[in-house]
This record gives C-alpha cells, structure tokens and sequence, in this order.
C-alpha cells in the first residue's frame, strides 16, 4: 500500500511540474533604443530588461523590471531624479519604483540618485503600476505583477550642476 501511495505521489508531482514548465514562455529577445534631448553629454545608460520564469507562487511568465546603469560622464556629481522620470506601457504612465522603496509608498518618487563623477550605478527598476497588496491567507503581502506590454517607453531626468538632460528609452520585444 505505501508503495502505491509513494508511486502516486511521485506521479502527480511530475504531472504538476511539467505543466507548471509548459506555462512558462522562453524570455524574448529585445531592441533597445536610447535617445537623449542634448546629445548625452551627463550620462552613458545601460538597460537589461529581466524576464521572470513562472514559478509555483506566481505562474505567469513576463517582464519583471530593468536593471538600469547609469554612469556620470561629467567632472561633477549626477543626480537621477526619480519625481521627473516615468516607464509608460499599456497607454498608461507611471512613477519608477525603485529597489530600496518601500512597497507602500510605490506611487511616491523615490530620493534622487546620486553619481559622483567618474562613477557608475545600478538599480532594478520597476513600475509603480505593477506593485499591488494581496490579503490572501497564505500568500499574502505586496507582490509585483509582470509587466504585460510589447513595448515600454522610460524616461529618465538626469541633473548635473542644475542641468537636467531627458533620455528616453524604448524598449521593443524582437519580433513586434
């Protein structure tokens, strides 16, 4: 009898993680398009979209955040002003959420980023649009949904000495 029990369990563990598999679609390729309004005379940018596997708490597969680069070109200090930034898709506009923001406080700007000169930094970057509360009992807390668009425009406002410069970010799914 164990050994019907043990062979059951073992066979439904496999069905389940396979179909668990089947549901996640490999990351796609993207082109990444940077422009800036004067040139890009502060700032050098580097964007890695990060593409999340489903897994067993959260099945869905998609875009997850940006690991967003920035470095200082400049003989001063940068600041990346987080109040004057915005990741659109969907045909809606959103504040970033940043790595180190509190969840709760998702739809408020996070502090500027400060640069020295010569330097440069990496945050994960988010949209405050996919940041949500689930009560349920046993999962619950603030999760982050995928981001569910082919196309996703940043826009990032970099200051240095009282000069802010634009970048826009467009990044396409290959194929669309």
């Amino acid at each position: 009898m164990k050994k019907i029990l043990v062979f059951s369990i073992l066979v439904i563990s496999f069905l389940f993680f396979s179909s668990c598999e089947s549901m996640n679609k490999p990351s796609p390729g993207y082109d990444i398009f940077i422009s800036a309004e004067k040139g890009g005379e502060i700032a050098d940018l580097e964007i890695v979209p990060i593409w999340k596997k489903g897994t067993l708490e959260y099945a869905v597969a998609g875009l997850d955040s940006f690991a967003i680069t920035v470095k200082n070109k400049t003989d001063s200090v940068i600041r990346v002003l987080w109040e004057e930034s915005s990741i659109s898709y969907g045909g809606s506009s959103y504040i970033p959420f940043v790595s180190g923001q509190k969840f709760i406080n998702a739809g408020m700007p996070a502090a500027p980023m400060i640069i020295p000169r010569g330097v440069s930094s990496t945050k994960t970057v988010h949209s405050s649009g996919q940041v949500y509360y689930s009560d349920d009992e046993f999962t619950g807390g603030w999760k982050l949904k995928r981001i569910n668009s082919n196309n996703i425009i940043l826009v990032f406002c970099i200051e240095s000495e009282g000069a802010k410069e634009f970048y826009t970010v467009d990044v396409r799914e290959q194929g669309i």
